[in-house]
């Protein structure tokens, strides 16, 4: 029997769906990769199973949480810019 080829980890494609859908457009590329960035971090801390209810926190929060994650001036803790309407 052969050995399975290990695949890379990546976050809960339904969560990533549904980011997709509802962060705003002008962040919503950006959003996805700084969380899919977090995701990678959070798996090699921990484990697949806790990053991957990571991931889901942060995508329930809402797209308001990954832009501040997300500021203009790079900073987690800085709020990022507020979206137009």
């Amino acid at each position: 029997m052969t050995p399975c080829a290990r695949t890379p980890l990546s976050p809960p494609r339904r969560a990533v769906w549904l980011l997709g859908r509802v962060a705003p457009p002008d962040i919503r590329d950006r959003t996805l990769d700084d969380l899919e960035e977090l995701f990678e971090a959070e798996a090699r801390m921990s484990t697949p199973a806790l990053a991957h209810r990571w991931y889901w926190k942060q995508t329930l929060k809402g797209p308001s949480a990954a832009l501040r994650r997300t500021s203009v001036a790079g900073s987690p803790n800085e709020p990022g810019p507020i979206p137009a309407e």
